[in-house]
């Protein structure tokens, strides 16, 4: 389903759209921005508020599915930090 659905989304881009999005190129970086910063903010204060180490608590502060894909990375021997 996900698939069909991003063929349909391909499907109905044209010049016109794609000119547009270089509009969108500061929105995007003003979210990434903010989500890092949060995320290693909020890290941060599980780990002085809490007994975790560091990277217990950055790890318990990323996004869901981050954390998932880092757990399968371990599981077949890759770096899960990185």
């Amino acid at each position: 389903v996900q698939c069909c659905a991003g063929i349909f989304i391909g499907i109905k881009i044209d010049l016109h759209s794609a000119a547009q999005y270089a509009a969108l190129v500061l929105p995007v970086v003003l979210v990434v921005v903010n989500c890092l910063l949060m995320n290693y903010l909020l890290g941060f204060w599980i780990y002085k508020t809490n007994d975790m180490d560091l990277a217990t608590s950055l790890f318990a502060s990323i996004p869901a599915g981050v954390s998932d894909m880092a757990l399968i990375s371990l599981d077949y021997g890759g770096d899960a930090p990185k």
